[in-house]
């Protein structure tokens, strides 16, 4: 670390919300003349630190110029409680305006995201490398952590004021405690007030009602996901296995990827569904090819509502008519993944690429639908209800069939990005798709979808490129594909067909089919 010199320290300090504070409070003290002292001894204190990393520096930055702040307003007064209070009252003045400014942001939805960010954050901010040392609390349905060791302590017991470090402790009560109605913070002890650790606990206040036992019938990857994401919100859940993912879970659990850690859901694993076992919601997490049978082994399963998380054109009545009528809540799963050994490693899709979406035959709006909306929130999960989820998933197999069908016709698959002509026909094949939907009246969902026949096919394919090639395009794309390969080309004649019953009733022309399949 570059030596910092004290007219440095004075530009700090200036800048510092509250640093800033605390020097005007000595300005309206009559305490100016000391400032540069302030500056000197601020430079001395960073002197200590050598070599400090980024993340250490962050909260250094923080803490020291406050440390000598309150040295000299304690030889100022000559009196210690004297300085705290000075630096207690400016010091919650400026937490107070940090949450006038955060606070319109939690409005806008944000504080749901507060609990995963901070999660992401630990490491990185919060590390052995900034000073601290902590324990994660394994499978909670929120952000927990107890911090055993904490640089703010460190320095204030180092320069012989540990009573100064209660106000980090203090600032985040404030800070924290303050975002949103919902988002609830915990704390029962801090290191800087005596405390054995600081027992951290961020989570978002669940609404009443929401209490559900679920069952996820089908123990691939997607199914898998969402029974992890719903144990470690707090729900009641249960898996239905067989074979050999069976016979790992009974062994070993559901175990997953949660960051750089592996964590075990806690989950119930059964090999049958019993008649009068009955669930608020049944998710069918099953390939499109086994569906049928599926259905018909939970005909005689008295839950109500069976959410079939499947990508399919086959009518929703010839389904009804396996299970029973009025039992269906079609959707459709945003995430993607795979096992590595006996580990699971997957991942939501971004809400602005697609969240879980689903809604009722019709396009009805019901109680059950409100609920399920419910439940996804509590596990975190983006969702969207969506009046037609026919159309829906005519315009989801409209994009991921050419993209399916561009692995397969790759010499390398998992390099299909690097080949420009492949990435332009699949642009092209999927634009003709988009056009031909609208062209049979058609209503493209969700209107993201219109982007795909107005774009340019330059652009288009440009973007294409870059998708395959990126990570994303590797584990929600690459890896399905791959794993499924005839569940997708069953897609893909099902997709075709359909537009070709679609082009009989609208009188296609045989230059659109020339096009879509040999271009």
């Amino acid at each position: 670390m570059k030596s910092i010199t004290p007219e440095a320290c004075g530009k700090l300090i200036r800048k510092k919300p509250i640093a800033k504070s605390l020097r005007n409070g000595f300005a309206a003290n009559g305490w100016t003349e000391h400032l540069p002292a302030v500056y000197e001894r601020t430079a001395a204190l960073f002197a200590d630190y050598p070599g400090a990393n980024k993340p250490l520096m962050t909260h250094l930055r923080q803490l020291l110029p406050m440390i000598a702040l309150y040295e000299k307003a304690a030889e100022i007064t000559g009196s210690r409680e004297a300085a705290l209070d000075f630096v207690e009252k400016w010091a919650f003045i400026e937490a107070e305006k940090m949450m006038k400014y955060a606070r319109p942001l939690m409005k806008l939805g944000l504080y749901r995201l507060m609990p995963s960010l901070c999660e992401k954050l630990l490491d990185k901010m919060f590390g052995e490398a900034a000073g601290f040392r902590y324990r994660r609390v394994p499978d909670a349905p929120k952000f927990a952590a107890d911090m055993l060791r904490c640089p703010y302590v460190d320095a204030c017991a180092k320069y012989d004021c540990p009573e100064l470090a209660q106000f980090a402790c203090k600032a985040d009560d404030i800070t924290y405690g303050n975002l949103h109605p919902k988002l609830v913070w915990e704390r029962t002890q801090t290191l800087g007030t005596g405390g054995s650790c600081c027992d951290f606990r961020l989570y978002v206040k669940q609404s009443k009602g929401v209490n559900m036992r679920i069952l996820i019938y089908g123990a691939g990857v997607i199914g898998c996901l969402y029974a992890a994401l719903f144990a470690q919100a707090g729900i009641d859940t249960t898996v239905y296995a067989r074979g050999q993912r069976l016979a790992m879970f009974r062994e070993r659990g559901l175990k997953y990827a949660k960051g750089k850690r592996v964590a075990q859901a806690n989950v119930r694993i059964v090999d049958k569904v019993a008649p009068d076992d009955v669930y608020d919601f049944v998710f069918l997490t099953v390939k499109e090819n086994q569906v049928h049978t599926a259905l018909k082994e939970l005909r005689e399963n008295t839950s109500s509502t069976i959410v079939t998380m499947v990508n399919t054109l086959e009518p929703y009545s010839a389904w009804e008519a396996l299970c029973g009528e009025g039992r269906l809540l079609p959707a459709f799963p945003g995430a993607g993944g795979g096992f590595e050994g006996n580990v699971l490693h997957a991942a939501l899709t971004p809400r602005l690429v697609q969240p879980t979406t689903f809604g009722e035959i019709g396009g009805r709006q019901t109680e059950r639908s409100r609920r399920l909306a419910a439940l996804f929130r509590k596990a975190h999960i983006p969702c969207q209800i969506v009046t037609d989820m026919h159309a829906w998933q005519l315009c989801h197999l409209a994009m991921v069939v050419p993209i399916a069908d561009a692995y397969y016709e790759a010499e390398v698959p998992e390099k299909a990005g690097e080949d420009k002509q492949l990435m332009q026909r699949t642009a092209h094949r999927m634009q003709q798709n988009f056009r031909q939907l609208k062209r049979f009246g058609v209503k493209l969902s969700p209107k993201k979808m219109h982007l795909f026949h107005l774009l340019p096919m330059g652009l288009l394919s440009f973007g294409l490129r870059l998708v395959f090639r990126s990570r994303f395009g590797h584990t929600f794309m690459y890896k399905h594909s791959m794993n499924a390969p005839d569940e997708m080309r069953q897609l893909h004649e099902q997709f075709y067909g359909y537009l070709d019953k679609l082009g009989k009733r609208n009188m296609i022309t045989k230059e659109d089919k020339e096009e879509r399949y040999h271009d």
